[in-house]
């Protein structure tokens, strides 16, 4: 029972989590608005709630070491939960920058200390599973947010909107502090054995240009099909969301896959050369081939996102107290070098091409890609 329920609140608490990351994301043409902020200086709010989560990942790893896994987890709950409703409270635009920095800072102290102590509840042999299982609640979080968030802000507004996201946050950060288990180690470790594992920073390096991929892919696409494509609003926004619930199937399918053949270096090299593929491809998607794309998208992101985390717990050879440095080290190099592809995607789209466009971060991910053969 202890079990069942430390590990249903980690995954409500990954849900909420996902949605805090994304409930301003069908609000920015209100905030704008509100507070006078010009359309071009949008892209700064959200990169100003990456640049906190990418910094605070490493610092995440260490602090988790040293006070444990639930202590670190509670305090990037309480911290995301705070600024969710303090961006919300917002002001100006330099102050709604601020607060969502500090958002970024509580996902990071959240996401290795969560997934580790979810590793250590279940046996080894279901660690794909739960890990995909994990990263699904996200996908369902930030899914429901992109749908539902602006009907949230049409019967309040924008403001209440966010606060609403930082009060469930809140909710959870009392609960999980109640009912998640504190595995503590108390054994002396050197930071250094995993800050220099090569298996580490090539996997975080090799994998970046999927990262950025696929958050360039879930930021413009449905801009990208209404613009270039001609599409209904409606049918972008749906095709749009089903690349987030078909990152649900690929968690929970591949994760449980590979925990019963083995051979996740393998499948995630072929995953991610296949989605590399499906990208080169969106240029000839039309509306009855659209949602295949988007499902192969989805399927494609959730598996490797699934994949990698698997990989990192499982079979990177380093003391269990540094697994969750070794998660923010990678989720750190992801999103350091990920971030690239969105301003890459949008310079070459504007200046050549939005064909082009979809090449560039493809080819960004196999050249980045390239560094995969050193894990094999």
């Amino acid at each position: 029972m202890n079990k069942i329920l430390s590990t249903s609140s980690i995954i409500i608490s990954r849900t909420i989590y996902g949605l805090n990351w994304y409930t301003i994301s069908p609000l920015y043409l209100l905030i704008a608005k509100d507070l006078s902020i010009k359309y071009g200086e949008l892209g700064l709010i959200a990169f100003s709630f990456l640049l906190g989560a990418m910094i605070f990942q490493i610092p995440a790893g260490i602090l988790a070491a040293k006070i444990g896994n639930k202590n670190t987890a509670v305090l990037g709950m309480l911290i995301l939960s705070l600024a969710s409703i303090f961006s919300g409270m917002s002001w100006d635009f330099i102050s709604l920058l601020i607060f969502r920095f500090i958002l970024g800072i509580g996902a990071a102290l959240f996401f290795s200390p969560a997934v580790h102590t979810l590793r250590l509840i279940f046996e080894k042999k279901r660690q794909g599973y739960i890990i995909g299982l994990y990263n699904a609640a996200f996908s369902i979080g930030a899914g429901i947010a992109l749908l539902t968030w602006s009907f949230v802000a049409s019967f309040t507004n924008w403001r209440i909107a966010l606060i609403i996201g930082g009060i469930l946050g809140l909710i959870l950060t009392f609960e999980n502090h109640v009912t998640i288990p504190n595995y503590r180690n108390n054994n002396r470790v050197s930071f250094s054995t995993a800050l220099k594992n090569k298996t580490i920073i090539y996997l975080g390096i090799a994998t970046s240009g999927f990262w950025g991929l696929n958050y360039a892919l879930t930021q413009f696409i449905d801009s990208y099909l209404i613009a270039y494509k001609g599409m209904n609003e409606n049918i972008a926004g749906m095709a749009s969301s089903i690349t987030l619930f078909g990152a649900i199937i690929g968690n929970i399918a591949i994760g449980e896959a590979t925990d019963r053949i083995g051979k996740r270096k393998q499948v995630l090299l072929l995953s991610l050369i296949l989605i590399a593929i499906v990208t080169f491809l969106t240029p000839f998607i039309d509306e009855i081939t659209l949602w295949l794309y988007v499902s192969a998208q989805g399927f494609l992101s959730g598996a490797i996102f699934a994949l990698i985390y698997a990989i990192t717990m499982d079979e990177i050879n380093i003391d269990e107290t540094l697994k969750p440095l070794a998660a923010s080290m990678i989720n750190a190099f992801n999103i350091g070098i990920g971030s690239l592809a969105s301003p890459l995607y949008t310079y070459i789209t504007s200046f050549i091409s939005p064909e082009m466009g979809w090449f560039s971060i493809a080819i960004y991910e196999l050249a980045l890609l390239s560094l995969y053969r050193k894990l094999l």
